[in-house]
């Protein structure tokens, strides 16, 4: 039986549905992308221990938040609270990623995922290749080929800068890549960047 807070609050009684690690990640994954299977969690979420993702997943559905057909799971959510849930939550810690600027490992964890998002659009983008500045991180960034690709920076490459603030309003969808401070070759880098974008 799962773990309970015992208490009549209906913060308490969500954390009894939602609240243990991983579980969020997982209603995530399903509230903004969409039905996946099990490879798909485990992609998305480098770390969790496949066992530990079936408890997770049999847990969602035996209390109705999930449902399974075919080996394909998809969220339960007709009022939408699931959603609110998630977007509250984003937003939340939007606050705190915007804090400092991001490091070469939480970015290259944001191209491993816009890259399971994207993939099929990243097949259609001509490939390039620009630096992004992002506060005090430098990083090289490859789009295309179905793929984004987080490295050292490029020599001589068009150049991209930005706030710590500003890249999390890209990559919320809340600033178009066109707003963006891009040195040369605009319409072709805007427009890889859009794919950048994590919440659908």
């Amino acid at each position: 039986m799962p773990r309970t807070y015992d208490q009549y609050c209906p913060v308490a009684a969500g954390l009894d549905h939602v609240g243990d690690r991983w579980t969020m990640l997982i209603v995530r994954d399903l509230v903004w992308y969409g039905p996946a299977r099990f490879t798909d969690f485990a992609t998305h979420n480098v770390g969790i221990p496949p066992a530990l993702l079936t408890e997770r997943l049999r847990t969602l559905e035996a209390s109705g938040h999930v449902s399974r057909t075919d080996g394909v799971y998809r969220i339960n959510d007709p009022d939408g609270s699931l959603r609110a849930l998630v977007d509250g939550l984003a937003t939340f810690g939007m606050t705190l990623i915007v804090a400092g600027d991001p490091t070469m490992e939480s970015l290259q964890y944001l191209a491993r995922r816009v890259t399971s998002i994207h993939r099929d659009k990243l097949r259609d983008i001509e490939p390039f290749e620009c630096n992004v500045v992002i506060g005090s991180t430098e990083v090289g960034v490859t789009v295309g080929d179905g793929a984004v690709m987080i490295t050292e920076p490029y020599p001589a490459a068009p150049e991209v800068v930005t706030s710590a603030a500003e890249f999390a309003r890209l990559v919320t969808g809340q600033l178009a890549a066109t707003d963006l401070s891009i040195s040369r070759d605009r319409p072709r880098i805007a427009e890889g960047l859009r794919l950048l974008r994590v919440v659908a």
